[in-house]
């Protein structure tokens, strides 16, 4: 009996691993499309007019105020502290997006004179560098894709570990986790096609779409944790 069980559950874990994989790479090629059919208005060079850039701050003020409707069944479900981090999450990322209002001709720490951590010189300092034996490719890992990379598995890997329990709804929801590869594997992808002389850009997917793409992430994050948390509430 236990047997079969096992067998059955061992198959419905891999069917939805499967439709997981399958979604996630539809997801990516579609911003893929994205990328190269969305007109040159969406990437204007004044950045704080890309109309890319408008609607991811809609869209993290919009989370941050959805949030703040429904924080007493927040704070009910889950606790004070979760709800209060993910909020200054989400406005720290808000103040990135903005942090053109921070321009200064004297601020020598950051490529775009901001105060904002994303464009500062620390983001590109080489953490280490390697070459593939018997080829001429060399690949170089700097603190901005490090630190990129870690916070997307955090934020979407956290609740898989019982040390973080008490702030489990501070993630990402365990459906949506696997977007969060979206970066590494847009950068992997591309390095390869850089490295074989197939595409010469950087990223397969366009910058401004891939942070758009995460911060509607967070928003259809929100929207189920709101539903999560009112059923969890009617149950009790």
């Amino acid at each position: 009996m236990i047997y079969f069980g096992w067998k059955i559950l061992k198959k419905n874990n891999l069917h939805f691993l499967k439709k997981q994989i399958f979604l996630f790479f539809i997801v990516f090629i579609f911003l893929i499309f994205l990328s190269n059919i969305l007109p040159e208005i969406f990437f204007s060079e004044k950045r704080e007019f890309q109309l890319l850039e408008i609607i991811q701050n809609i869209i993290l003020i919009y989370c941050i105020v959805l949030n703040f409707q429904f924080r007493k069944l927040f704070i009910r479900v889950s606790n004070l502290f979760t709800f209060l981090i993910r909020q200054l999450f989400i406005l720290f990322m808000l103040y990135e997006e903005l942090s053109f209002i921070t321009f200064s001709s004297n601020n020598l720490l950051n490529s775009q004179g901001e105060f904002n951590l994303h464009n500062s010189y620390l983001m590109h300092l080489q953490l280490f560098s390697f070459t593939i034996p018997a080829t001429n490719f060399t690949y170089t890992l700097y603190l901005r894709t490090f630190l990129y990379l870690s916070i997307l598995f955090i934020l979407g890997y956290g609740s898989y570990f019982s040390c973080f329990k008490k702030i489990r709804y501070f993630f990402l929801e365990k459906q949506l986790a696997i977007y969060t590869f979206i970066y590494a594997v847009n950068k992997l992808f591309a390095s390869m096609l850089f490295d074989f002389n197939i595409e010469s850009n950087t990223y397969l997917i366009n910058g401004e779409v891939q942070e758009l793409f995460f911060y509607f992430l967070i928003f259809i994050d929100t929207l189920k944790k709101r539903k999560i948390m009112t059923e969890n509430r009617l149950i009790e």
